[in-house]
């Protein structure tokens, strides 16, 4: 199967407008416990991660944003032109713009982080801005079954990592203690938040404006969920008295339903309670059917007699509540607030069923620039401050050179625009492109180009205006064999052609001819 070509996004310039403003700072565990001892903002986040566990649209989006960033690939790089995306720092070493030390310390800092886990990293990262708004980055060294030190880094929500005033405690299942790991003192520990427009040292969520549509939608549910419960039996069938099926009407005759007498000990308990016997009768008839499709009950209306009146006294009571309706009407406005609100495009998550293609191509450029940009921005810069920098200022560099090298990304592995074919296409057609581009945007190589024969079969076929001269050279150098024979067929059968000089001499004398018959062969010429 040929992979159609997908086109790459491209980094963003260094001072691009951040649409996320987003803080980091490495945590003091003598003072965090107390700060988030009283963090007003606890609640709330709460109430976010009940809505994205219990809501699948909210759930949805935020899992396909964060599994889309996942792909990018980070690196340490320089800061040259705040107009242009930062260039690689060995690259810049190369140029002589940053010391060729510096370039590869940054390197080897960001290989401990960048590694095959380091997809699972920007996963949660992007979680657990979208939702709670902050995260903590941490560093866990331990040693391996050979005793060799490793070095983890990982991002954990707030209330996975729980700062107290004995220290950090890693708690990777709610509510389960006999797995918490406690970190040591001097473990690495930096926060990074979205920062609220009005107070900046709190996170930020689009979580926070939905709330209240996420919780009546919650009760709603339930509410549904309630209704449809209900309908699980099918109520109540009400049956008036005086009502015998055929087989009790008999019965009251004392007649079994083949004509045939009925002893008297069976018939006093036949016919002692007759509207019981009728229920009776009737379930009967229904489990027969659901069992035994073959039976005559499966197909037969079941029988019964009495006075004219009874029938509009048979009654089917169910338990339906009146106000379905209005509950699928309010539901589907809750989710509507909640789409409209989070920080996914409402079109991905609901899908693009009713959008036309330009659109939806419009909408996956959008998601893009509007949802995973902004938070690989984000993550660049928290690794800078929390990462990159103090592991570089540990190592005794001046805060001149910390301030050139950055955690830059690579979004090459994000597709933004599947079309690409198409554009290349409209490109070739236009003579702005040329056939090796056209095959490349179509997942074809080089070696795929028609040869010199094939190409020229193609001009053949295509009813192309061609010279004469220009066709028999093309068919002469695809068909050598087949007019070879064709002309050695021909010569073979034109006669050799002799000299005059020859050919008296080879001739025989000519006979006499007569005058008269030559006359008469001409006229009749």
């Amino acid at each position: 199967m040929v992979k159609l070509p997908e086109r790459q996004a491209s980094a963003a310039r260094y001072s691009k407008p951040r649409a996320i403003v987003a803080s980091a700072e490495r945590v003091d565990l003598d003072t965090a416990w107390q700060e988030r001892s009283r963090a007003s903002y606890a609640a709330w986040q709460s109430e976010a991660w009940t809505g994205y566990e219990r809501v699948g649209e909210i759930h949805y989006g935020f899992n396909l944003v964060s599994s889309v960033l996942s792909r990018l690939r980070v690196f340490p790089a320089a800061l040259v032109d705040t107009e242009e995306a930062p260039m690689g720092a060995q690259d810049a070493a190369e140029k002589g713009l940053v010391s060729t030390d510096l370039a590869q310390d940054a390197e080897e800092i960001m290989r401990e982080i960048s590694g095959p886990a380091f997809a699972g990293l920007v996963r949660s990262f992007g979680l657990n801005m979208n939702v709670p708004g902050e995260c903590y980055l941490i560093r866990l060294v331990g040693e391996d079954k050979d005793k060799r030190k490793t070095v983890q880094w990982k991002i954990v929500s707030t209330d996975e990592l729980v700062v107290d005033a004995t220290g950090a405690v890693l708690r990777p299942i709610r509510g389960e203690t006999t797995q918490q790991k406690v970190l040591p003192k001097n473990t690495y520990i930096g926060r990074i938040w979205r920062s609220h427009p009005r107070y900046s040292g709190e996170p930020d969520s689009s979580m926070i404006g939905v709330a209240d549509a996420v919780e009546e939608l919650l009760i709603l549910q339930r509410l549904v969920r309630s209704a449809t419960r209900t309908r699980l039996n099918n109520g109540l069938l009400f049956l008036p008295d005086g009502l015998l099926t055929t087989r009790m009407a008999m019965a009251l005759n004392g007649l079994n339903e083949d004509g045939s007498p009925i002893p008297e000990d069976q018939l006093a308990e036949m016919t002692n309670d007759p509207g019981n016997q009728l229920v009776a009768d009737i379930l009967q008839a229904i489990v027969t059917a659901v069992s035994d499709e073959g039976d005559a009950s499966a197909v037969a209306p079941i029988m019964v007699t009495g006075e004219g009146g009874l029938a509009e006294q048979i009654k089917h009571i169910t338990f339906e509540r009146g106000s379905d309706e209005w509950l699928v009407s309010r539901t589907e406005r809750a989710l509507e607030r909640i789409l409209q609100g989070i920080d996914v495009p409402k079109e991905v998550v609901t899908g693009l069923a009713n959008v036309k293609y330009s659109n939806a191509l419009v909408i996956d450029e959008n998601l893009y620039k509007a949802n995973i940009e902004p938070l690989a921005l984000v993550l660049s810069d928290a690794l800078t401050e929390v990462f990159l920098r103090p592991m570089l200022r540990a190592k005794g560099y001046s805060e001149s050179d910390l301030n050139r090298i950055v955690v830059w990304y690579d979004p090459s592995e994000i597709v933004t625009r599947p079309n690409q074919a198409q554009d290349s296409s409209d490109g070739y057609d236009r003579f702005v492109l040329g056939p090796g581009a056209w095959r490349r945007e179509h997942g074809f190589s080089d070696q795929d180009a028609p040869s010199e024969a094939e190409m020229g079969m193609m001009l053949l076929t295509s009813g192309a205006a061609l010279p004469p001269e220009v066709q028999m050279a093309l068919l002469q150098a695809m068909l050598p064999k087949l007019l070879g024979e064709q002309r050695e067929k021909n010569l073979a059968e034109q006669p050799v052609q002799q000299p005059d000089s020859a050919r008296n001499i080879l001739s025989p004398a000519p006979e006499s001819v007569n005058v008269s018959d030559a006359a008469t062969g001409v006229n009749a010429a």
